[in-house]
């Protein structure tokens, strides 16, 4: 017998019925409603310490097999010898490499600043601050920031600025230096001169394109540069001698 139609539409909407929330989504999750500090506080600790841990031992990782490979397991070797070593250069056209040339070369040049850092400093700075101290050439200060960054607990762009801040500092502090004299850049192109002349050859031979009247002309004129050279030198040794 055939169903009536109106049980029909009853059946369907009994399928469309919304199956009942999962009881788990019921359950009350830590920090899920309101902004919890210490989980916060938690995660960021663990996450970070995962973070750090993960960076500095893959570069260690990378580090010691370049310098084995390519340095005879000298980071000295390496320090002296990454700019002109043709084989450790040709990594970066090598398509099969998995990891960045840059990286390679960060991971050696982080493996190296690491023998400058105290222990506690390595232990706590993870391998992007790490990266951003290579720059800073001047070993206190690069001691100083990391210092700093592992007290203060700088995150990375806090770190960077600070970084920034500190190498400007240095800049224009050596711009305030007085400007050297005229005559003392001049002496430093006289020198160059006199080192390209020491070099060169001086015979019959390097005045086939002169004259007799040209090459008398050309060297009163030497002469009198020199005799004004020979002038200044004189000032430059009276004022030195008082």
């Amino acid at each position: 017998m055939a169903r009536k139609k109106t049980e029909t539409i009853k059946i369907a909407e009994t399928k469309r019925k919304p199956r009942a929330r999962a009881t788990a989504l019921a359950v009350q999750l830590p920090g899920a409603d309101s902004i919890d500090g210490a989980l916060l506080d938690r995660a960021v600790s663990e996450l970070n310490q995962l973070y750090r841990t993960k960076g500095l031992e893959t570069a260690r990782a990378v580090a010691e097999v370049v310098i084995d490979v390519f340095f005879g397991g000298s980071l000295d070797n390496f320090k002296a010898r990454s700019g002109s070593h043709i084989s450790f250069a040709e990594l970066k056209k090598r398509s099969d490499l998995q990891v960045s040339y840059q990286f390679v070369w960060n991971s050696c040049a982080v493996y190296d600043q690491l023998r400058l850092l105290p222990q506690d400093v390595v232990d706590a700075l993870p391998m992007s601050h790490q990266k951003l101290l290579l720059p800073v050439k001047n070993q206190e200060q690069k001691v100083a920031l990391a210092q700093a960054a592992v007290q203060e607990n700088l995150g990375k762009r806090a770190f960077e600025e600070r970084i920034k801040l500190v190498r400007k500092a240095e800049t224009t502090s050596k711009a305030g230096r007085p400007a050297l004299p005229a005559f003392a850049k001049a002496f430093t192109v006289v020198k160059r001169a006199v080192g390209i002349l020491g070099k060169g050859k001086i015979d019959q031979d390097s005045f086939v394109h002169f004259s007799k009247e040209e090459a008398r002309a050309q060297l009163a004129e030497w002469e009198q540069q020199v005799g004004e050279l020979a002038a200044v030198v004189a000032r430059v040794r009276a004022i030195v001698a008082e």
